[in-house]
This record gives C-alpha cells, structure tokens and sequence, in this order.
C-alpha cells in the first residue's frame, strides 16, 4: 500500500492476473482488480480506527478532528454568590426647631 508523508494510507488500484490450469492442460487466465480507499474521518461512517465519526473535523464538539473521543471538559468552578447585606434603616431626621420672633 503507498503511503503519503505522514505515514497514512493512500488511495490505490491494483490489478492481479491470474493463470490457472486443470489436470487436463486448460488454462483459464482472469485478471481482477482491487481499490483501496483510506477511511476518511469526517464522513459520518464509523470505519478504521476512528473512535468517532459526527460528521465534521472540528474539535471541541466530544469528537476531535482525527474521530477520536475528547476527554469531557472540565466543569469550571462556579462561584459562589457573595450574600448582599442587608440595608440597614435610615433614621428619621427629627425636625428642627423654628426660632421664634423677638420682640425688640
């Protein structure tokens, strides 16, 4: 099978004859041919050895770009709401006393 750069398999036809003979001397020849498709992650279709297949290559939906399962997030800690004080009473202002008119 060739293989690209990064080691994965290729796309590739290859084509066998075949020759055989009987016990009385009659050859049968055929050739066949064989295809070999490499899995392809992102296709929806579960094959090789992907983990996970959703249909896309994009990572952060459980599934990475190479089908394989990503780990679960980790919850972030949710803060804890601080209590809101209480509102204390506002004192009444007591009134002020108007000055009386002297006499002069």
């Amino acid at each position: 099978m060739p293989t690209g750069p990064d080691g994965t398999y290729q796309k590739a036809r290859r084509r066998f004859r075949v020759r055989a003979a009987d016990g009385d001397g009659r050859v049968d020849v055929d050739t066949f041919t064989y295809y070999c498709l490499p899995s392809r992650c992102g296709d929806n279709r579960l094959q090789g050895n992907e983990q996970c297949d959703d249909g896309n290559r994009t990572n952060g939906d459980g599934c990475d770009q190479g089908c394989y399962v990503e780990p679960a997030p980790t919850p972030s800690p949710v803060p804890t709401p601080s209590p809101v004080p209480t509102p204390s009473p506002t004192p009444t202002p007591s009134p002020t006393p108007t000055p009386s008119p002297v006499p002069t």
